[in-house]
Parts: structure tokens; sequence; C-alpha cells
């Protein structure tokens, strides 16, 4: 009996510190976790001891999982020259993704292309509206952008803090942040309330560019999970399968 409300004792201190780390991360798995947690504790059924061991299975495959999630990524595509990759999020159930392409072509190109902003409705998978909300500098700006959603989802919107910055060596790296309140949310559209993401060019031998595209996002509202990831991994297919016949 003293055994058991010992442990008792410590698996719900440890709870209750797992639980408020898993409320500052913020993710999915985490919260599942905390979830089953709490079922554990609530099942008067359950002796004390089968408790114990239930939780701290639970919590540590959680934690577990969570610190290899973020360096994990799995080859999800690859066709005509360009790969896409995937791993598990930490801000959302929605999968993280990047693509990869060589393309020939120079970096300035590149450039060029990310920083019309208007002109992303024309190669941009699924991009229905694109437009500079303010320039700040050559090296910032803040972007909005429409994706449309398949029929019945309502189009997410968008806006993007870009920053810009070149290495010695040539690369040029756009840096994309969601400013969720930049501007008020429009009506029909959800506003995305995570997101960030990732451009970069880097000069390659014979004149080839690599071209590297990332992105990390909670699409919000009520998005099916099928729907979101599928669109994860074509988002950055398709939009750099789009720039390839552009600057090639």
């Amino acid at each position: 009996m003293e055994f058991g409300r010992c442990g008792s004792g410590i698996i719900f201190a440890l709870y209750h510190i797992y639980t408020k780390k898993a409320a500052v991360a913020v993710t999915t798995t985490l919260q599942v976790a905390v979830n089953k947690i709490n079922k554990v504790k609530n099942n008067k059924n359950m002796p004390t001891k089968h408790k114990i061991i239930v939780m701290l299975l639970v919590a540590a495959t959680a934690l577990a999982g969570f610190a290899a999630a973020p360096d994990t990524w799995s080859l999800a595509k690859e066709k005509g020259g360009i790969k896409v990759y995937t791993r598990q999020s930490a801000i959302s159930s929605v999968k993280d993704s990047k693509g990869v392409m060589q393309i020939k072509a120079s970096v300035d190109d590149v450039l060029g292309l990310l920083r019309n902003f208007d002109g992303y409705t024309k190669w941009m998978y699924k991009c229905s509206e694109s437009k500079l909300l303010k320039r700040v500098s050559e090296a910032e700006y803040y972007v909005y952008t429409v994706t449309d959603a398949p029929w019945p989802v309502t189009d997410r919107d968008l806006i993007s803090k870009v920053n810009a910055e070149k290495k010695p060596d040539g690369t040029i790296t756009l840096k994309l942040t969601g400013v969720k309140d930049f501007i008020p949310e429009k009506p029909g559209k959800v506003r995305v309330p995570r997101f960030s993401g990732l451009w970069q060019a880097t000069p390659k031998p014979n004149g080839m560019v690599e071209v590297l595209y990332q992105l990390e996002s909670d699409p919000g509202g009520s998005l099916p999970d099928w729907v979101a990831n599928a669109t994860a991994t074509d988002i950055p297919f398709f939009t750099l399968a789009e720039m390839k016949k552009l600057l090639e």
C-alpha cells in the first residue's frame, strides 16, 4: 500500500510537470499523450501500480517521438528531378514538407521570380491571389497570399513576413514567417494561424542552381488531416515543377 501511494505521488508529480511542458510546446503528439494520461489517471477500475506503468510508458513514448520528429525527414515523392520530403510537425497534425531540385538557371533568376510577389498565381500551386502588402526594405517584405482549397474546404489566406539574406558563397535565402494579425481577417477565408517557411537558392557548378522550398504550417479551421497532408506534399512538388518550367 505504501509503495502504491509513493508511486502514485511520483507519477502524478511527473504528470503535472509533463502537462505543463506540453502546454508550452503546443504539439499534437504531446497533447494526445496528455489525453491518454488523463484517461488512465481517472480510471477508477485500474490499480494504482498499473496506472504508474501505463502513464510512464505513454509519457516516455511521446517524449521520445517528440524529440526525434523535428529532425526526421522521409522521402515522400521523387519525380522529374524533384524530391519532396516530409516529417512530423511540432506545431500541428499537418506534416512539414520540403522540396529540392537543381535547375539550369542563375540565383538571380530565382530571386527575381520570388520577388515578383504579384505573380505568384502564375506558378505557385493552388495560389489564387498574391500581392505585396508592404516593402520595408530590399531585404524585408510583407506578402499576402490565398490558397485555393478543394470544395467544401474554405480557402486559406496567409500574411508572410519575408526576410532575404545573401551569403558570401552567393546563396540566397528567403525566410518566411506567418504574421496572422498584420491585416484584418477577410470574410469567406480562414487565416493561417501559424506558418514558417524557407526559400533557398544555392549556386552549383556548370550553371546549375539548387532550389530548396520548405514549409511548416498549421492551416487552422477544421481541415481534415488527410486533405492537409496531401496538400503538404503537393505544394512543394508542383510549385517547384512550375518554377522549373519558367526558368529553364
